[in-house]
């Protein structure tokens, strides 16, 4: 697919864009009822993706490409910059007023990729940042000295989203399938590279407060 982007409109992602995206890579993933998946489909979720470059100057330019390719496609988009923070929200193709399909651009020295505009608001401003939480901050501190967290989930909230839509049967073969992990509450993982060819991982579970 990659070869057909660049032989048909010589824009190739992965050297214009992805291989930019070398830093730090986070991905949030939320219970919405107000974003485009939510309201297409039966899952009550959205995600945030924000990725840190070393290279902010190509990411932009291989964005402006990206941007020039939707809407030759005739998708509108809505463009804002204020000196800060680039921002670019495309339009829903059947219908521009029903709001963004998705949000793209780049903030400081990272891009961003959202798919409520709502969700990627509180992920920019900080409102309600996970490191504050004290669950968080529990399992973080239980760590092994030199790892680095990289992904959290709270497993209740997750499974109920999972589970919201199903039928009563569905529900029943999910509750289980998922009973083994019923005594867990959260995972959290972490890595780290105590030599440049070997990776550590480690993974931390949250159990009930007894």
């Amino acid at each position: 697919m990659l070869d057909e982007l660049n032989l048909a409109f010589g824009f190739n992602p992965e050297e214009e864009l992805i291989n930019h995206l070398d830093g730090d890579w986070v991905l949030l993933l939320a219970p919405d009822e107000e974003g485009y998946i939510p309201a297409t489909t039966d899952l009550q979720l959205s995600f945030t993706l924000l990725a840190c470059s070393s290279d902010m100057s190509a990411l932009q330019d291989g964005l402006g490409l990206v941007t020039q390719l939707v809407t030759a496609s005739g998708i509108e988009v809505d463009q804002t910059d204020d000196g800060e923070t680039l921002r670019i929200e495309i339009a829903a193709p059947l219908d521009p007023a029903a709001g963004p399909v998705g949000i793209y651009g780049l903030s400081q020295d990272f891009f961003f990729l959202a798919s409520d505009p709502a969700l990627l608001d509180s992920a920019l401003t900080g409102d309600a940042p996970l490191l504050g939480t004290a669950r968080y901050g529990q399992l973080a501190d239980s760590l092994p000295e030199g790892m680095v967290p990289t992904a959290y989930v709270d497993l209740n909230p997750f499974f109920a989203i999972l589970r919201e839509d199903m039928t009563a049967r569905g529900q029943e073969t999910f509750d289980e399938t998922i009973a083994p992990f019923q005594a867990i509450q959260e995972m959290l993982l972490a890595v780290s590279l105590p030599q440049p060819d070997v990776l550590r991982s480690s993974i931390i579970l949250g159990l009930p407060p007894r």
